[in-house]
């Protein structure tokens, strides 16, 4: 029979995409998943860079006060206050966001030219109250300049003379590669992604069979048991690709259709053309070998479903935490080290990262992808050696 192992492999993916589970969790589910976080991280920073009220507790405003009037022009509400500690108790229970205490000579000390200390009380650890207490810095700082200003002119002074040294920056690689925040998203989510697609089909190619009693008529039939698994390994991995590229697809179908809050996310596009997909791609097939022959092996020595799922579950950690990584490379001098190609699944995640920013060099891409095709290998081998063994049919 020619081509048995692609006749293993059609059949296999013919009942994978079948199976309403996998079409869920790998296909739809990841890009629904990935849709739906962009968009609902567009529309949450939409509604916090809208102009709203913003309510300042003031323990007893009086008289003609600047900094109030500045910031009920910035559309602020005053709230006054008792005491002091009635407003701390307030912010402690999280009813004000900033309560701001004036000394009682404010008023002369502004008129004389004096600094005058403004107390202000909020919550560190509360994101209002840090805006609030961030709109009234925003707005003394604002008034420091214009007395500055008042006090240069007085002084015939030119305001540039204030300014002795300046820096002119230069963004070498402005309107080029992906957006920041796709930096951070898309290497993590699209290689974990991949694995977490693959899991949801690899618990029922071996271990599933068991427990259906059906695997006893793949193996007794004419095709070489190599090439049953074979056929598993690229269907499974078939499915992690689909998997990895919903993803992606969901990230660029977000970024692209200018929801609410999509300007100030990717204010600069997102970068990313038909190029920099293919050497995603590119760096996701080797890493998918690597993920469907893992999960296969477990599939193998695995007695039932609910234990290969436990090893997957496990494995899903290990998985996680180098993609997790990966989003920290930025902040460091490791993205551009050899070394980082040599790990598993982190090496994918940096050079994912590296086609993005179109800094993917020909020898990370061939150690990345060799590393990723000798596990793979090591993982078939594996695999095929426990089919070829009686004690795969056993079952609890």
């Amino acid at each position: 029979m020619k081509n048995q192992a692609l006749y293993v492999y059609k059949k296999e993916l013919r009942e994978l995409l079948r199976d309403r589970r996998v079409r869920t969790s790998a296909i739809l589910g990841p890009f629904l998943m990935v849709f739906l976080m962009i968009s609902t991280m567009g529309g949450a920073v939409h509604a916090a860079t809208q102009p709203h009220s913003q309510k300042i507790h003031v323990v007893n405003p009086k008289g003609d006060n600047p900094l109030l009037s500045a910031l009920k022009a910035s559309t602020a509400d005053i709230v006054p206050v008792a005491s002091v500690n009635e407003g701390r108790k307030l912010v402690e229970n999280g009813k004000a966001a900033v309560v701001l205490q004036f000394p009682d000579d404010f008023t002369a000390k502004v008129s004389q030219g004096q600094t005058a200390t403004i107390k202000a009380i909020y919550d560190d650890k509360s994101e209002r109250s840090q805006m609030a207490e961030h709109a009234v810095e925003k707005a003394v700082d604002q008034m420091n300049k214009n007395h500055i200003k008042v006090l240069l002119a007085g002084a015939s002074i030119p305001e540039s003379g204030m300014e002795q040294f300046k820096v002119q920056s230069e963004d070498v690689m402005a309107n080029k590669g992906a957006n920041e925040l796709l930096l951070m998203l898309i290497p993590y989510l699209v290689v974990f992604l991949a694995f977490v697609g693959g899991v949801s089909a690899a618990s029922d190619l071996i271990a599933g069979e068991k427990e259906r009693n059906t695997l006893e008529t793949l193996l007794i039939s004419p095709v070489p048991r190599t090439k049953v698994v074979l056929g598993k390994f690229f269907a499974l991995a078939s499915i992690c690709l689909f998997s990895s590229m919903s993803g992606l697809a969901g990230i660029l179908l977000a970024s692209g259709m200018h929801l609410p809050g999509s300007d100030e996310l990717f204010k600069n596009g997102i970068g990313i053309g038909p190029a920099t997909v293919g050497s995603i791609v590119l760096v996701m097939l080797p890493t998918v070998a690597l993920f469907a022959s893992v999960l296969l092996a477990v599939s193998a020595y695995a007695k039932n479903t609910r234990e290969a799922q436990t090893y997957m579950s496990l494995g899903s950690i290990l998985v996680a935490l180098p993609s997790i990584f990966s989003q920290f490379l930025g902040f460091t001098d490791f993205g551009s080290s050899r070394w980082i190609n040599a790990i598993p699944v982190l090496n994918a995640s940096s050079a994912i990262r590296n086609a993005l920013t179109g800094r993917l060099d020909a020898t990370s891409l061939a150690l990345t992808a060799g590393l990723s095709a000798g596990i793979a290998l090591i993982g078939i081998l594996i695999a095929v050696r426990l089919c070829n063994r009686e004690q795969v049919l056993l079952r609890v």
